[in-house]
């Protein structure tokens, strides 16, 4: 028997701490949310990612105490009942008061080790997969590996944002998260769009 679900998770949650987003810099605990694309168990947790589980209590625990894991539901395994976890969040976003400190070096090297590390992760592995992989009778997969520069007036730049933003909504919720389909495939984005540091270059 299942327990009532927790209310939908937000889109973006903005992380205005340091603490957090360091805890967000660790390789394991990068990977359980990257495994939490839909509801799981420490146990499913661990098949996804081929660890024991007894590995994965602490860094849970963690997250859940900085809010960015949380428990969806629950359910009875025999005499025992258990936990299925859920990220609170779809997205994770430094905020603005992020930057507002003195230790503003520290601060930059956890934002961007936040945002890229799980990226470069997750991509080395998907491309060690494609080309392991013989795919002659499947559908290629859908990559797309871009680096641009575009010179914007400010409310160009903000537009593009907006425009990006309600792209990422619309595609987003095609399929439901707990939808689960042999027609579906779960695809990553990171987006990273700022002033380049290249000014007058």
């Amino acid at each position: 028997m299942a327990a009532k679900r927790q209310p939908k998770k937000a889109e973006v949650l903005e992380i205005n701490d340091l603490e957090t987003m360091k805890l967000l810099t660790h390789p394991a605990r990068l990977a359980i949310i990257e495994a939490l694309s839909e509801p799981r168990s420490v146990k499913e947790i661990a098949e996804v990612l081929e660890v024991p589980r007894t590995r994965l209590y602490h860094h849970i625990k963690l997250l859940e105490e900085r809010g960015i894991l949380r428990v969806a539901s629950t359910r009875k395994k025999g005499a025992l009942e258990e936990k299925l976890f859920d990220t609170t969040a779809h997205s994770f976003s430094p905020g603005a008061e992020l930057l507002e400190s003195d230790d503003r070096p520290e601060r930059v090297e956890a934002i961007v080790a936040a945002v890229l590390d799980s990226t470069r992760e997750d991509l080395r592995r998907s491309l060690l997969k494609q080309f392991a992989e013989d795919q002659e009778d499947d559908e290629p997969e859908q990559t797309s590996l871009t680096r641009s520069i575009a010179r914007l007036k400010p409310a160009e730049a903000e537009s593009f944002i907006n425009d990006l933003n309600t792209l990422i909504g619309k595609y987003g919720q095609m399929h439901p998260d707990s939808e689960d389909s042999e027609e579906t495939k779960l695809y990553a984005l990171t987006l990273v769009f700022y002033p380049s540091s290249r000014q007058g270059s």
